[in-house]
């Protein structure tokens, strides 16, 4: 097997290791299911996955800056109007 060859084996398979590594690490993550945070006043969207699982942060820019991740699609609309704002 040429050098080259051998090259591209070792990436790929570097590259399957750390796909299964961060399937594993995402499936042991916490449940989706954060409540708004009264406390919200400013929403920035990360995104939502192919589960339902959409993630904001509250008051980006403040000291009392948190994530919240849910499913629920009330909690979603909430979180998608302040952001909207």
């Amino acid at each position: 097997m040429s050098v080259r060859r051998t090259r591209v084996m070792t990436l790929l398979l570097a590259a399957l290791i750390a796909a299964a590594g961060s399937q594993q690490a995402h499936s042991q993550s916490k449940p989706c299911k954060d409540p708004m945070p009264k406390d919200c006043t400013k929403v920035k969207t990360l995104g939502e996955d192919t589960t339902g699982c959409a993630c904001f942060i509250c008051n980006p820019d403040g000291p009392n800056r948190q994530v919240v991740c849910t499913t629920d699609e009330v909690t979603k609309k909430k979180l998608r109007d302040v952001a909207g704002k």
